[in-house]
């Protein structure tokens, strides 16, 4: 299960950085801006949520141990 969280973690990082890199290149107030941003703004909640969850599971397994 640890392994699953890591590749979706390692993903969701590669498609931020690529979509900051992006950023660079877009113009201000551009259609392809804003959803840019809201695309950085999903990324950023779901490597949230995916940390909590992976801490909340890892440390439930370590109480079974």
């Amino acid at each position: 299960m640890e392994q699953f969280f890591r590749l979706f973690l390692s993903v969701a990082f590669s498609f931020l950085i690529l979509a900051l890199f992006a950023m660079l290149f877009l113009k201000p107030g551009s259609p392809s801006f804003i959803v840019n941003l809201v695309g950085i703004a999903m990324l950023v909640l779901f490597i949230i949520l995916l940390s909590v969850f992976m801490r909340r599971t890892l440390s439930r397994s370590e109480e079974k141990i």
